[in-house]
């Protein structure tokens, strides 16, 4: 074994230890019945999970600080498969306590009732596309936060804590990290709103391309109006 090897393999035990605690609780997890998968068991299970990823993430770092001392080149293969096996572990585990989420949204979501025609009428449009963050498109946020508030913000049944689950079932990548974080209540829905919008609500970008659209829908100039007329 080299010397590096060496140094590594006691952290990469020690996250062995951890990610089987991980896989045990996703799995008690994902076992719930559609009775049993309440929002409290939910968030004691998720809690369960977060702390177990929380080590793994500290056996992270130490791992990269065993790099650094050994000045190891980033380019170096085995510093990259590291790396990658850090970022591929934490994003199949937040994908499998997303889909999870979206169970609880689902099963949690409002029953329509013949008084409430408007309600049931709503009840299939309630679906809209993932933000992802990796798009080059500055207005996809915008896009996204607009589509999302129209779907669940004006389902006025659901609780905060219900639209943060959905929340975050719709995203993925670093803007899931953004919130991730924040447990499940009615309280973090406008925070994790608020973070996201600091991060990628370009809020200039958006009010400029505001201005040429309405710059570019103006009527032109037409002595018989007849222009105005058929806008």
């Amino acid at each position: 074994m080299s010397d590096l090897q060496s140094k590594l393999s006691p952290f990469v035990r020690k996250r062995g230890g951890y990610k089987a605690c991980i896989t045990v609780a996703l799995k008690k997890m994902d076992a719930l019945t559609d009775d049993e998968l309440t929002e409290e068991n939910f968030l004691r299970r998720r809690e369960t999970i977060d702390q177990y990823l929380q080590k793994v993430k500290n056996v992270n770092e130490n791992i990269l600080d065993v790099f650094l001392s050994e000045d190891i080149d980033e380019d170096d293969p085995v510093r990259i498969e590291e790396i990658e096996h850090q970022i591929t572990y934490l994003d199949e585990v937040n994908d499998k306590v997303s889909a999870i989420e979206r169970r609880l949204g689902k099963k949690t979501l409002p029953k329509s009732s013949p008084s409430d025609a408007f309600m049931s009428v709503k009840l299939p449009k309630l679906a809209c596309k993932p933000f992802n963050d990796e798009s080059e498109d500055k207005l996809e946020f915008k896009n996204f936060l607009l589509q999302f508030r129209n779907c669940f913000d004006a389902f006025g049944k659901l609780s905060d804590s219900n639209k943060l689950t959905y929340l975050r079932g719709y995203l993925s990548g670093y803007a899931f990290k953004v919130i991730s974080h924040l447990s499940i209540s009615d309280d973090n829905y406008s925070v994790a709103l608020a973070l996201l919008e600091d991060k990628f609500l370009d809020v200039p970008y958006t009010i400029d391309e505001s201005f040429k659209q309405l710059l570019n829908s103006a009527p032109k100039f037409d002595p018989n109006f007849v222009g105005i007329q058929t806008i």
